[in-house]
Parts: structure tokens; sequence; C-alpha cells
């Protein structure tokens, strides 16, 4: 597995006066310089390989983070010729002519590119980079709005302007992640390194808006199985991190809860004294045979139907006779009509979370099953619906996420990588497989579970891979173990 963050540069004076820049050099304004500052202290222990376009908005922006940065003029954003200068609202979205006239590839902004040209420029630029770095490392990229909404939207699946997907914000982190030829949305449009804003992106609207968060932690989670339907409370570690989401949400009309104690307990823990409503519609999906088993198990058993479901298509029901993606997310939008014009904040599980999402904004079909990961444990993710269409706000944002998993990187000592090396190097022997393809994907794994007690569930799952049917396969085992196996 291959992993891409894309982040926007920080702000500058034509973003506070919504014109554009185009490839004007413009250079961070002093909330810009904040913002770049802000993320730095987030990623300051990220080892990843940082790429950036040439523009100084954003080469600015990525000199707080490292001064080793491969500057790549391809990186920069769609050229906007003689638009450049003029209001957003003008020319683009509130100019429902050129907004649409997006949505054919031939169509060129004035002495600008067409936008074929900055597709395949934003695909050829995503293929620069995951080739170029190794399996199981990561790269950070400093680049632009319409860039990164690009590059989001085209990994959903969609292939014509305009994306359901809101602004991006300045300094705010979207992520990619591949898997031999897959890539997914992990996540998308998170700012919380920047104090202001709440977890859930409030927004100048005052109807309409859903917010899902997954459920803290199980023990469950960490023990690497497949929960489903089993009504397993939270663990300490659950309850603590829920507590440090208290405060950090918008108001909402209507709090609502999936029925299993896991996710009622994390909703009641965040929002404190509010009145909260359960439902049977937002329970975790229907596992099927994979109930209670965990993924390397899954993996023995149900290999073809695991890959398939998860990955390939979105109708086809997890564990031979569970619920589909589709499935749930049908589930999730019959809620949502009970609450027309609602704001609504909904503790929920991975699996439904990721379903509804992906119903919600209409993924192409054959993009569905894999347009986005299942979240980590407090991921959060908020739409808003406009026109009668529900678009992204933010897709997972968590301080789980990122920053947890870097700061825990970039402290491992040189003593521990020692020590997973040879933990690898042993289950590599055990499994027949050869230690080159494990080391780099378990190093990452380990170095982030045997701090949490877990490194001896991660060798059994190693060594219990060892039935594929080639070494392409292990490959692919390897990387879609992540799914729930290492999830905190």
């Amino acid at each position: 597995m291959k992993t891409v963050h894309l982040i926007r540069h920080g702000e500058t004076e034509q973003n506070v006066l919504r014109v554009w820049q185009g490839h004007t050099d413009t250079p961070l304004n002093k909330n810009g310089l904040r913002q770049a500052k802000l993320l730095a202290s987030r990623l300051r222990d990220s080892n990843a390989t940082i790429y950036s376009s040439d523009l100084k908005r954003a080469s600015e922006t990525a000199s707080f983070l490292s001064e080793k940065i491969e500057l790549r003029t391809t990186l920069r954003e769609i050229n906007v010729g003689d638009f450049t200068g003029m209001p957003v609202g003008q020319t683009y979205s509130s100019n429902n002519e050129i907004f649409q006239s997006l949505q054919d590839d031939s169509y060129q902004f004035p002495n600008g590119e067409t936008v074929k040209e900055f597709k395949q420029r934003v695909n050829n630029e995503l293929e620069y980079i995951f080739r170029n770095i190794e399996n199981g490392s990561e790269a950070i990229v400093i680049t632009h709005g319409f860039f990164i909404g690009t590059a989001i939207g085209l990994s959903i699946g969609f292939n014509h302007y305009p994306f359901p997907i809101g602004n991006i914000e300045n300094t705010s982190i979207s992520t990619l992640i591949k898997r031999d030829s897959i890539t997914q949305v992990n996540k998308f449009n998170d700012s919380l390194h920047l104090s202001e804003l709440n977890i859930d992106f409030p927004r100048e609207t005052t109807e309409n808006k859903i917010t899902f968060i997954r459920h803290g932690q199980t023990d469950s989670n960490t023990s690497g199985i497949w929960q489903g339907h089993v009504d397993n409370p939270l663990n300490e570690t659950g309850k603590n991190t829920a507590h440090k989401l208290r405060n950090t949400f918008d108001e909402y009309d209507v709090y609502l809860s999936s029925t299993y104690q896991r996710a009622l307990e994390t909703l009641s823990i965040v929002i404190e004294d509010k009145d909260i409503l359960t439902s049977e519609n937002l329970i975790e999906m229907n596992l099927g045979k994979w109930e209670g088993l965990t993924t390397s198990e899954i993996l023995e058993q149900y290999r073809d139907n695991f890959i398939k479901s998860l990955f390939l298509d979105y109708k086809c029901k997890y564990g031979i006779n569970g619920e589909s993606t589709y499935e749930a997310g049908i589930r999730v939008e019959d809620l949502l009509k009970e609450y027309p014009k609602k704001n609504l904040l909904m503790a929920s599980h991975g699996g439904t979370i990721k379903a509804a999402v992906t119903n919600l904004l209409k993924a192409p079909e054959k993009k569905a099953a894999s347009s986005f990961t299942i979240p980590n444990n407090l991921g959060v993710s908020c739409l808003v619906m406009k026109e009668n269409k529900y678009g992204e706000i933010s897709t997972h944002a968590g301080f789980s996420f990122l920053g947890a998993a870097l700061e825990i990187l970039g402290c491992m000592s040189k003593r521990l990588d020692s020590l997973i090396s040879k933990l690898v190097e042993l289950a590599a022997n055990r499994a027949q497989i050869p230690f080159p393809i494990l080391l780099p994907y378990w190093r990452k794994r380990l170095s982030m579970n045997i701090q949490q007690g877990n490194a001896r569930f991660l060798m059994d799952s190693s060594v219990r891979m060892s039935g594929a049917d080639s070494l392409q396969d292990t490959s692919v085992n390897l990387a879609t173990h992540h799914l729930r196996a290492v999830a905190t």
C-alpha cells in the first residue's frame, strides 16, 4: 500500500478576495503563514517524501515542512488564462453557462488549459508520485484547490465536472491510498490543525447538513476482529479518545445513533447532555460469514468474496450471505428521508458510514466498492445537500488519522525498527513468503501496533497469509489487511 497526502497551500490575499490565481506566483498572507506553521506542527514527525507545486504559495507552505522538496511545475493550479484576477463567482461558481461548460472535456479557459488537458495532468502527476514512492511509504504533496478537487473526484470515479465535493480549505489534508491498481479516498478536507474550525467544518448553511461519526475503539478493533452485529462496548481507549471530541462539533437539530452500545456510548460522550434517538438503520453492516473472524481468517476462508465486495462490486454481499455496500447505503438514505431539511449528527459504524457516503454522493457504480476506505474509529464525515444533491465537506476527518500515525512513526527508535525487522523475517520464513515483500508493509503496521501490545496478533496474521496463489496476490492480501486489523 502507498499513501499520498494532498495538501492545499496556505491562504493568500487572492483567496480572501475570492479571485482566480491560476499560474500567478502569489505569496501567502499573514494568516496563510500561520496556517502553514500549524500544519507543520501537526506533521512535525513525518518522514514522508515531499513534493510541491513550484508556485510560491505552495512552495512557501512546503518550506515549513522540510528543506528537501521536489518542486514540480506539473503540480500547479489549473491555468485559467484570461480569468486570472477575476472573481471566481462571476466566472465560475455563479456563472451557470461556464459551470455547465466544464462538463465537456473540450472546454478551454480563455487562453488557458482545456478540461481534458488538466485532468490528464492531474492523473499523470498522481501516477508519477505513486510510482516514485515505495510500498508501505507516504508522500506529502503541496498543491492547489482545483488540483486536489480533481484528484479526489477522479479517484471516487467521477469523470465530469462539477464533482460533488465542497471547497477545499487552505492547508487541509486529503489522502489517497493505492493498493496495486486500486486507488481509494482515505480522507478529504481534514483541517483539524486549524483551531478555528470544528471537526465537522460548519458552513454558511442552516439546513441539510449531515455528519457521521464512527464509534470509538473496542477490544474487537484492537484484536482485528470484524464485529458487525456483535454488540461490543467501548474499551478504555475508546472512551478516553471520545472525550477529546467534546466541544468540537457544531449544533445539530437531531442526534441519532445506532442501537449498538459502542456507537451510542460514543455519541453520549461527545455531545454530553443532548437527547439521542436510536435507529436500526445505523447499525453496522451484516457481515454474514465474516462475523467474528479476523481479517486473516476471512482471507483464508473467503478471499475472493472479501476482495470482490470491498473493492470490485458494491452490490456483492459481505460474507457471502451478509449485506452489500449498496444495501447498507439504501437503509441510511431511508432514514434521512424521515428528517427533511434537518441537520443531523449520527453515530454509526465503519462499513455503514462508507456505504452511506458512497451512496449519497452517487459514486459511479464501476468504482463504488472502492471509492472510499472504511473510516478509522472516531473518523468524521460531513455532507451537505444542495439542489437535492449531497456534496462532501469533509470525509473521515479525525485526530486519530494522520497526526497520531505520523507521530508514532516519527518516534520509532532504531532498536524498535530492528525488532520489527526480526519479527517480520521470522514470519516470512514460517509463511514461505520472500522477506522483502513483507518487510516494507509490516514494518509500518508493526511500528503502530507494538506500542499497543498487538505484535503477537500481527505476527500471526502475516503467517496465516501463506495460502495466497501468487506473490501479487500476497501483496494484495497484505495491503487489504489494514482495513480493520490496525484501525485504532
